[in-house]
């Protein structure tokens, strides 16, 4: 039983790498199927731990309850909608909101790290960002510019500004945060991580967001904030 729960809880986890890697995408069936593995696995992590057990309400779980509050609280929008295909369209987009929010509420396993969980919003990053490049239609930079051939690249084949741009911006405050209060890390580590944080803010700048680039300003400035009052 042992072993079969290690597994279960390294598949969950993976599920869930895997699923935060393709977030910066549109909804998609891949991403549906990812997300019913992870939270079937949760399932049944709850039944074969026996996490009822020991269960306790903590903090944590009280921002749990609220964000699954937040959840339902959709469900009275159904009430005003006339459309019930258009509401079940849009509803399917906040599943996964519900669904972590149940996941939290059971209970993470002892494999979740804030490491790995960063480099998957990094990874998801560089690939989008890579692939919106490749993908680019580069005859028409003559005519529209080099920018806006971007633009409609990663509109096409990635997501909106706002939803990149949010992406970009956590990957930025997951690597501040890693490198700001994790001891032991390597000198080629945050080298690394110095130079990704940079490029994924060069992006921003790049795109024709305007929330996203107030939003990486703002949280230059609390970073600049924090670190001149640590050594001050």
């Amino acid at each position: 039983m042992n072993k079969l729960s290690s597994l279960l809880h390294q598949a969950t986890f993976a599920g869930f790498l895997l699923l935060i890697c393709t977030m910066i995408y549109g909804f998609s069936d891949f991403q549906r199927m990812v997300l019913y593995f992870f939270f079937g696995c949760t399932a049944l992590e709850f039944v074969i731990d026996q996490k009822w057990r020991n269960y306790r309400w903590t903090k944590e779980k009280t921002w749990y309850s609220l964000v699954l509050l937040f959840f339902l609280l959709f469900y009275l929008y159904h009430l005003w909608e006339g459309s019930s295909t258009r509401f079940s369209y849009y509803s399917s987009f906040r599943y996964p909101l519900g669904g972590f929010a149940i996941a939290g509420l059971t209970g993470w396993n002892d494999r979740f790290r804030l490491r790995p969980v960063m480099y998957a919003f990094i990874g998801g990053s560089l690939l989008a960002m890579v692939h919106l490049l490749a993908l680019a239609d580069y005859s028409a930079v003559a005519g529209k510019g080099l920018l806006t051939v971007w633009q409609y690249s990663r509109i096409d084949h990635v997501n909106s500004h706002m939803v990149v741009n949010f992406f970009l911006n956590v990957s930025i405050v997951f690597i501040y945060a890693y490198l700001s209060t994790r001891e032991g890390v390597s000198k080629g580590e945050k080298i690394a991580l110095w130079a990704i944080g940079l490029v994924l803010a060069v992006c921003i700048c790049l795109s024709e967001g305007r929330s996203g680039l107030l939003s990486l300003f703002i949280m230059l400035l609390l970073m600049a904030v924090i670190k001149i009052h640590q050594f001050a």
